[in-house]
């Protein structure tokens, strides 16, 4: 896998595909894949809520990149045998954020992999969550073998690649390079890294 992000310089006007504006309340969201293209390149595509300890930062980091290259919720996958319990959901999080976010009529496509329940893209789930009340999952802040596997796939080395356009497997537009741009200024705490992901 190969996936090479080219970090544009503050100011910088120039086309981007992932923008991200670091905020201070509210949560942390991303436009899932390609969708990025819709949005106003004057306007961020991602956005970090850095009020939060470091491991929740990187977990968000993570999960929203994750997003960003094209993964959607892996709770959301149909394999994925939760029954999450909407009412005390709702407590914590608006009708629409549920129904966008835990809803299983959201998953688009087929899956390439198995339910990963230590994916970087499987919400956490209290106790209390679901309704046999006897779920927890607690938040994933590295990326499992599961999203490597995927995320290989989505993005496969060039030899990779070539191998497979001879099979009678249909090929996956593939787009390694991504340009981010900066929304906001952002100073991190010494030792912070921003995004780090290992192969």
């Amino acid at each position: 896998m190969r996936i090479k992000f080219i970090f544009l310089k503050s100011g910088d006007t120039g086309p981007s595909d992932i923008r991200i504006t670091f905020v201070y309340e509210g949560g942390s969201e991303s436009c899932l894949g390609r969708r990025s293209e819709e949005i106003a390149a004057n306007m961020g595509t991602m956005k970090i809520n850095m009020n939060s300890s470091i491991v929740k930062i990187q977990a968000d980091v993570l999960h929203e990149f994750g997003h960003a290259l094209g993964l959607i919720h892996e709770h959301q996958h149909p394999e994925c045998k939760l029954k999450f319990d909407r009412l005390e959901l709702m407590r914590k999080y608006s009708e629409n954020f549920i129904d966008q976010n835990y809803g299983r009529d959201r998953f688009i496509g087929t899956t390439a992999t198995p339910y990963d329940v230590q994916s970087i893209m499987h919400y956490p789930v209290q106790w209390g969550d679901t309704i046999d009340r006897a779920t927890y999952i607690p938040l994933s802040t590295v990326l499992s073998d599961g999203d490597r596997k995927i995320l290989m796939s989505l993005y496969p080395i060039d030899s990779e690649r070539k191998r497979k356009s001879m099979s009678s497997e249909p090929m996956i537009p593939v787009a390694k390079r991504f340009k981010l741009t900066y929304i906001k200024y952002l100073r991190l705490p010494p030792g912070f890294i921003l995004l780090s992901i290992h192969y």
